[in-house]
Formats: structure tokens, sequence, C-alpha cells
């Protein structure tokens, strides 16, 4: 091997690096090892919790602002009626049960809120005539109790349709005077009302009898649930009220 070999192979040779106490005794310090590769898994997971957290909080808020809504929703005329004091059943056993009342001019239960009682009793047809079970009016009805628990699906007297069809307009007239929350479906059906209308007119008055007819002059008047409607606009039932719905 030539000189200048043996010079390229000296410029050449580098001592091997110093072990960890060399390098202590050099006074070198060893780099920590990085961390840097463990950031990529980590912002995913740290991101994926913070968009379930944020999912979570808006459903539940969505959830809560619902029911809120709910809660705060006027009740419509079907709600109502389909409510359980708005319901009397099919019997009297239960209508009873349920706190319904008897209408005597209806012969039928409905709700206490129905019931105007100061108008109800002005009109005492249980007691002031007599009653039957049979439509030939031969089997007397001993007791007025058994009418006004409904012992019977039906009962004949002499005189009674007239006035159960006056009833009614009383009723509804009585209602919105005193401006009463609830009325029940037979008094504002306007298919009983137009039957009672069309009764009474062939009745009540003969072909040859003499009517006298005076001039008027009439006042307008805002109706009750026109008013109701547009002032407070939580009591949409008042519209089933106006449209014979209820």
């Amino acid at each position: 091997m030539n000189s200048a070999t043996r010079l390229f192979k000296n410029v050449v040779q580098y001592d091997s690096l110093a072990d960890d106490d060399q390098s202590s005794d050099l006074g070198l310090q060893r780099r920590p090892k990085s961390t840097i590769w463990t950031r990529p898994n980590l912002w995913p997971f740290l991101s994926g919790c913070c968009l379930a957290a944020v999912l979570v909080s808006s459903v539940f808020i969505m959830v809560a602002t619902h029911k809120t809504t709910l809660l705060k929703q006027p009740k419509t005329a079907s709600d109502i009626e389909a409510e359980e004091w708005n319901y009397c059943g099919r019997s009297s056993k239960v209508a009873m049960e349920r706190g319904c009342v008897m209408e005597p001019l209806f012969y039928g239960w409905m709700s206490p809120q129905c019931v105007f009682r100061e108008l109800s009793d002005a009109y005492p047809v249980f007691e002031d005539r007599q009653w039957f079970s049979d439509e030939n009016l031969t089997v007397p009805i001993a007791s007025p109790d058994e009418l006004w628990k409904g012992e019977f699906v039906k009962i004949y007297t002499h005189k009674y349709h007239g006035e159960h069809c006056l009833f009614q307009w009383r009723k509804l007239q009585y209602a919105m005077h005193h401006h009463k929350e609830f009325l029940d479906n037979k008094t504002v059906s306007m298919h009983h009302e137009s039957h009672c209308a069309d009764q009474l007119s062939a009745g009540c008055e003969q072909p040859m009898d003499r009517n006298e007819v005076e001039l008027g002059f009439y006042r307008r008047r805002k109706t009750i649930w026109y008013l109701t409607i547009r002032m407070v606009d939580s009591t949409h039932y008042i519209e089933g009220f106006r449209s014979g719905s209820l």
C-alpha cells in the first residue's frame, strides 16, 4: 500500500461516538426522545370528544325546549274533548263514577263544567210531571230519583220536546251572557238547533192565527267568542265553540 492510500484513510477515519458515560464526562447532555409522534393520535380523540359533547348538549337542549314548548302550547278542541274529565262513558254507572251530572232537559250525562245548575233548576221537569218507562205510557216511574240516576235508557211523558228545544237556546244564551268557558256538544250542535227550529216553527202557530209585528231598530254587539279569539289567542277551544265542533 503506497503512502497516498495510507494518507487518505487517515483523513476519512472518524472516532466512534462516545457512550453515555463518556458523554457525561465530556460535558454533553443526551437529548430526550421526542414525543411528537403521539400528537397525531391524540388530537382526533380530543376532537371527537368535544364534538360528542357538543352533540349531546344540543340534543338535550332541543328535547328540553320541545317539552317546554309542548307544555306551553294551548289545548285544541280535540285535546279538551279527549281529557278524562270530559268523558262520561256509555252507562249511567260509569258516568256517575267519573263525576258526570244529569241534565234533565237533555236527559243525559255531561261534565259538571257544562251544567249550569241555576238554569237547570228553573225547569224541574223530572218532578213536575209524570214519567213512564214504556212508550204506551202505562208503566209509571215511581220516583224522580230513578230519572236522576239514569236508570232507564228511554223514558216517556206527555210534554217535553218543545221545552227541550227551547232549553237548548236558553242554555246557549245563558252561557254567552255569563261568559261560560264550556258548553256541551248538544247545545252547540247546529244539526240539533235546526231540527228544533223546524219542529217549533211547524207546530207553534195555526194557519189562521193573527200576528202583529212591529218594526225594530237594533244595535250591533260584539260576540263573546270573537272577543276571546282576538284578545286571548291561547284559548283555541273557543273556535270549537264558534264552529260547533265541540
